[in-house]
């Protein structure tokens, strides 16, 4: 697999769009890669990397919805590294935050751990392109053990 490595920024576990480093995440499914943007839009497949403790962690993500997603009942699902960890719909319009538990054997504790976003009923834009999801960022944020009393 091709993971598009750059040379001035590397992958961790906290992805913005509104960053310029964003596109040290980027495998494939992104779409006006280039550019800095409160969000990008995916195509219906896409996959992002990061470079993650082998944890148990939630990933946040916060993405946004248009009116026009509403009426095809769409629905986002994540894996990461091929594991199902959720699924989020697209039923109601602006900012929208997800959370996923992810345990930590499905992190790679060797090399990027990946995440694959699919939208079951794609959008499409005024040329007919299909279009994912407005993703705005996604975070892996550690889990604390619980202290026994």
């Amino acid at each position: 697999i091709r993971l598009h490595t750059l040379r001035k920024y590397q992958a961790a576990r906290s992805m913005d769009m509104r960053n310029r480093d964003y596109g040290a995440y980027v495998v494939s499914g992104v779409i006006g890669a280039g550019e800095v943007s409160q969000v990008r839009w995916t195509e219906p497949k896409a996959t992002l990397k990061f470079d993650v403790y082998p944890a148990d962690c939630r990933l946040h993500m916060k993405y946004w919805v248009v009116d026009q997603a509403i009426p095809l009942h769409s629905t986002i699902t994540i894996r990461v590294n091929g594991n199902e960890a959720g699924h989020v719909s697209q039923d109601k319009t602006g900012t929208q935050d997800a959370e996923f538990p992810i345990p930590a054997a499905w992190i790679s504790p060797r090399g990027f751990t990946l995440v694959e976003i699919s939208v079951d009923k794609p959008l499409k834009d005024a040329g007919g392109t299909p279009l994912g999801v407005a993703i705005q960022s996604m975070v892996f944020d550690y889990v604390q053990a619980e202290r026994r009393k």
